[in-house]
């Protein structure tokens, strides 16, 4: 693990400290990693898969951390995992990973216990990369949770669910894709996401460049990312 500060409104970070974290279990050489921050302190949450393949979860805070303990199903290897916690007062923590038998995007939900994983989709969907990288995002304003893929066909497909804070959220059966979103570099390309109040940003990269899909509202426009002196 490594502890970094950054003043605010500054780019410019120190690393605290770096430290390892055993696990009962070692990690999968190559698992995907997500983490989410609970109680508004420092006390987080890091996902990742087992040298078994379970979906697992390593606890801790300032004081130290656990062994790690399985959540969910067997993921696929090689596949990545995206988390978000929609509530941190109460801790609603959505994550989603790749089931290692039928290769579709599951997910799993802790609020006070983990439910058992269920997939996003019933059905077939052709765009689907089972070893793309995951981005997830919570709206607030919208009480949406949004997931990013990159697609077959290198473009950028998103998860959209509803009603996301309570128990019984919908998910749109198939992604979408807005047609400003650029097409990502290969196939499988990561991308990463990031929520509040009424917006949402994700981020890939596309043409060797880092670009910004943002939402504002129900609003998407997309940009590369310029490089500022902070």
């Amino acid at each position: 693990m490594s502890a970094v500060t950054c003043p605010t409104g500054s780019a410019n970070c120190n690393t605290i400290n770096n430290c390892y974290l055993p696990t009962t279990n070692s990690p999968n050489e190559y698992t995907g990693l997500a983490a989410v921050n609970v109680d508004n302190a420092q006390d987080w949450r890091v996902y990742y898969y087992d040298d078994e393949g379970n979906l697992s979860e390593l606890a801790g805070n300032s004081s130290g951390f656990d062994m790690g303990n399985p959540i969910g199903g067997l993921a696929l290897n090689s596949s990545g995992i995206a988390a978000v916690n929609i509530n941190s007062t109460t801790n609603n923590i959505n994550v989603f990973y790749v089931d290692q038998l039928t290769e579709a995007l599951y997910t799993t939900e802790f609020n006070g216990a983990w439910t058992t994983p269920y997939p996003l989709s019933p059905e077939r969907v052709t765009t689907w990369n089972p070893t793309s990288g995951l981005g997830a995002a919570y709206s607030p304003g919208q009480d949406q949770l949004h997931v990013y893929y990159t697609g077959l066909d290198l473009g950028i497909y998103e998860f959209l669910g509803g009603y996301a804070s309570l128990k019984n959220k919908t998910w749109l059966a198939q992604p979408g894709r807005n047609h400003i979103w650029a097409e990502a570099d290969y196939v499988g390309a990561d991308i990463t996401a990031v929520g509040w109040l009424d917006q949402v940003r994700f981020f890939q990269v596309a043409q060797n460049k880092m670009v910004e899909g943002s939402l504002n509202s129900s609003t998407w426009t997309e940009s590369f990312v310029s490089s500022v002196q902070l």
